[in-house]
């Protein structure tokens, strides 16, 4: 699927949820990539709308994720499920523990957001307590990504 047929077949606001949502369940979609290259090429599209509407659909990819961590897939490589393992046990330790580890995931990808995701998932973290930090690291992350050229252009132009 190439993003300017998405765009072009969809339109910004149709095409860019339905790729932060693919994004957010495959990895090799670039959310980032997308949300600067928008507040770039297309600054008459509303910002505000692209904000919710990418944050929404990649948190629900991440929902689907969060479900399949529970228990839908097994995870096939022993290596990598001890590494969540160990990822499980350190931020168990961590004194906010999981709500603080979803916002930081997702914000900054401290964790990674997708294993953190899955682990979320496996380890029985309450939806809640992991989906609405999440929701606020995203949608943060996103801002800044889609605000900042706005904000620079502003400075520049003044």
């Amino acid at each position: 699927m190439e993003l300017n047929s998405l765009i072009a077949d969809y339109g910004i606001y149709t095409g860019s949820f339905v790729y932060c949502f693919l994004s957010a369940v495959i990895p090799v979609f670039n959310t980032e990539a997308l949300l600067l290259g928008l507040s770039f090429l297309a600054p008459a599209a509303k910002p505000w709308l692209i904000l919710v509407l990418a944050s929404t659909a990649h948190m629900g990819g991440k929902t689907l994720l969060y479900f399949v961590g529970q228990g839908a897939v097994r995870v096939p490589f022993r290596r990598f499920r001890e590494k969540l393992e160990r990822m499980q046990e350190r931020i168990n330790g961590f004194r906010y523990g999981f709500a603080a580890t979803s916002f930081l995931s997702a914000f900054a990808a401290i964790p990674p957001f997708y294993p953190y995701t899955l682990l979320a998932g496996s380890a029985n973290v309450p939806f809640f307590t992991y989906f609405f930090p999440a929701l606020a690291g995203i949608s943060l992350r996103f801002a800044l990504l889609i605000y900042f050229p706005h904000a620079v252009k502003s400075l520049l132009t003044h």
